[in-house]
């Protein structure tokens, strides 16, 4: 070609699935019970031994 080409709005790459498809694979994950954040105390954890 005697030009570059910067983009190409007709390529559809078949390696990578549509959006329909993601969706359709996709894993429906709905929010649990919440548990506690954050580092744990007590016995045994505030021990540091060199």
């Amino acid at each position: 070609m005697p030009f570059r080409i910067y983009e190409c709005t007709s390529y559809h790459d078949k390696n990578k699935p549509t959006w329909q498809q993601m969706q359709k694979l996709a894993i429906h994950v709905s929010a649990g019970n919440p548990k506690p954040v954050g580092f744990k105390v007590g016995a045994g954890f505030g021990e540091t031994t060199v």
